[in-house]
């Protein structure tokens, strides 16, 4: 009797555990509910060793599962509902329908930009891209152009109070001239003459005397009035550039049309009756020679229509290795140093890791900028150390600029957020260096415009058939081939026609807004 007690009970502990497990199993719909019942801090329903089995059990029926998706059966089925409808009429009629609607809006957009969006959007594409490839950017000429920063502890150390006197000035072009290099640009504008100031005199002498001296051409920066007379402007030998202009955007414009007080600057660009922007003047100096170091090509080649499409800026990450082995600036903070190719790589993937977690962190491109300059700079009161700054400015191309506090000429870049003006022209001489006729330039003619058009009907009629045949995962489908279709072609475009990034942000918003509202009709 106890016998049979005590093996019925064990029979109905065992059916009780059975059941119980069979019933703990059917609660379990995802590993995600495994992982919580198997491992609840106070109540675990089972094993290590059942949690094991069980998990590879749903891998195996969710592989299972999607292998099913793709039988050859369905495949050819999907296959047989976009034969039957990719070139009858009606698919062409869907097909124009889309195309005009993506051109008209994007023609909208592009000539009303309501609150600014399209402009917004085409910028930040722009900046994504250009951040992303940033890595990559490299070549000889990075050692050939070198920044002189004017910052705050200049002055100091000089013992000049903002402005500067005029002889200071004289004095800081001397100690760049006797450096020999091949040109120098002063970005700095002189264009108000100071009553105050009585070393103007002095200063004219002494430039005078350097120039005569070292024959060391010397540009000064000149405002968007080109009436206004610069106050070493008649000083033999000294040529002038100007630095400000309108209606470009992004762009680095090469020749500019003279402008007098009052008249705005027009968009005409005539060679012959324009005057060349900073980076153009320098980049004459630079590779006028067949074999000029740093230079793909003679500057030469370099004329005519070509001069006037506004160069679009392609900045670079990478530290020059001068900037480690002369210790010219404080590199602690700085990545990217000398870099091979396996880091330039390496950078490159982490920016596109963190342009796709910025919308969870809104500080992360602040974090992840570059704070040293790619160009290589000198600190102005170091120029006092002849040894330390000889070698690094003898037969380069100097341009001379401002950091400090109190004059705020800043441009915002892509890779280091804000930088001194001056920059900005040394990456543009940069870019013509390295690239010479085909610089990046959103004014590439016709033949891109026949390509991007040609891409948005090839996306229109892909779009139509899709929508008419209806195959599975036919939404998800549409989303990715239009995405893999503009990475494509931004990227051919990119790196092989140096045309800046195709807009693609706005290319994807005008997608989904125009297929929501064809599915919409369709419903």
């Amino acid at each position: 009797m106890d016998n049979k007690t005590i093996t019925n009970t064990g029979l109905n502990e065992t059916n009780n555990k059975d059941s119980s497990s069979r019933q703990s199993q059917d609660n379990l719909k995802s590993v995600e509910d495994l992982y919580v019942k198997c491992f609840k801090p106070t109540v675990s329903f089972c094993s290590d060793g059942e949690f094991r089995v069980e998990v590879r059990g749903r891998i195996r029926e969710g592989i299972k599962n999607a292998l099913n998706l793709f039988s050859i059966s369905d495949l050819k089925g999907d296959i047989n509902k976009v034969r039957e409808v990719i070139f009858q009429g009606r698919t062409f009629s869907v097909a124009a329908v889309i195309f005009l609607s993506w051109m008209l809006t994007n023609f909208l957009l592009d000539k009303a930009s309501p609150f600014g969006i399209k402009k917004a959007a085409d910028d930040y594409s722009e900046f994504i891209i250009d951040r992303i490839a940033a890595p990559f950017y490299g070549s000889e000429a990075q050692n050939e152009i070198v920044v002189v920063l004017i910052n705050d502890n200049t002055l100091i150390k000089e013992g000049e109070a903002w402005p500067p006197h005029y002889d200071w000035y004289s004095r800081l072009l001397h100690r760049v001239s006797k450096n020999q290099p091949k040109a120098i640009f002063f970005d700095v504008q002189f264009n108000n003459y100071r009553a105050d100031d009585k070393t103007l005199d002095k200063a004219r002498k002494e430039l005078e005397e350097d120039l005569a001296k070292f024959k060391v051409p010397l540009i000064l920066a000149q405002g968007a009035d080109t009436s206004r007379k610069n106050v070493f402007g008649h000083i033999k030998s000294v040529e002038l550039a100007p630095v400000e202009w309108s209606n470009f955007g992004r762009g680095y414009p090469l020749l500019l049309p003279a402008s007098k007080s009052g008249e705005a600057q027009n968009d005409s660009c005539n060679p012959d009756q324009s005057i060349a922007t900073p980076a153009l003047r320098l980049y004459r100096e630079a590779c006028s020679a067949d074999s000029s170091i740093g230079c793909v090509e003679p500057t030469s080649l370099l004329s005519g229509e070509a001069l006037c499409r506004p160069l679009t800026p392609h900045w670079g990450r990478a530290v020059s290795k001068i900037m480690e082995t002369k210790k010219l600036v404080r590199l602690s903070e700085c990545d990217l140093i000398n870099p091979t190719e396996a880091e330039r790589f390496q950078s490159f993937v982490k920016s596109i890791f963190h342009t796709f977690i910025s919308g969870f962190d809104d500080d992360i491109m602040e974090k992840t900028r570059q704070p040293c300059a790619y160009t290589v700079t000198v600190l102005a009161h170091d120029l006092t150390n002849f040894d330390k700054v000889h070698d690094v400015l003898k037969g380069k191309i100097v341009l001379i600029g401002s950091g400090l506090s109190a004059m705020h000429d800043l441009v915002l870049t892509p890779v280091h957020g804000q930088l001194p003006g001056v920059y900005l022209h040394a990456m543009a001489l940069d870019n013509l260096m390295t690239y010479g006729r085909d610089y990046y330039s959103h004014n590439k003619g016709r033949v891109f415009d026949f390509i991007l058009i040609s891409m948005a009907m090839v996306v229109s009629w892909a779009i139509a058939v899709v929508l008419r045949a209806k195959p599975r995962f036919y939404q998800f489908g549409l989303r990715l081939f239009v995405v893999l279709l503009i990475v494509a072609l931004s990227f051919v475009l990119y790196t092989q026609y140096h045309y800046p990034a195709v807009h693609w942000l706005s290319f994807l918003l005008l997608y989904e807004l125009i297929i929501r509202v064809i599915q919409q009709e369709r419903h």
